[in-house]
């Protein structure tokens, strides 16, 4: 039944021309063609930790800020999320592409975390 609502909220959002995906919860996706996607994780910028999405360099994915945006979460104030904008309109059908999510402590000189996503058109 939960997989029936989640189809009927993808074609929902897939309708309006974008969708939003949880990182946290999965590494690979399925998205549509020419449809704005936003990618959101959890995040603690007031910690000094922050998340960047970096497209494969051969990949055709726009991201229109790699920094995101941060928004707090209204039920815990000491948690946040944030938001990547991104778009994949020049890719191909059933092909696979690749982004990475970066945490970092803007101070320090190597990455904390590194998260492989994987995009495929559909």
């Amino acid at each position: 039944m939960a997989l029936k609502h989640f189809f009927t909220l993808l074609i929902i959002l897939s309708y309006a021309g974008s969708l939003v995906i949880d990182i946290d919860s999965a590494t690979s996706f399925k998205i549509p063609k020419d449809t704005d996607i936003t990618a959101k994780m959890s995040s603690r910028p007031s910690a000094g930790l922050i998340w960047a999405m970096i497209p494969e360099d051969s990949s055709t994915i726009e991201v229109e800020n790699p920094y995101g945006q941060f928004s707090l979460d209204e039920e815990n104030r000491n948690q946040g999320f944030q938001k990547f904008n991104f778009s994949c309109k020049d890719c191909e059908p059933n092909q696979v592409y690749f982004a990475y999510f970066v945490l970092k402590r803007p101070w320090k000189e190597n990455y904390s975390e590194i998260r492989k996503v994987s995009f495929t058109l559909i």
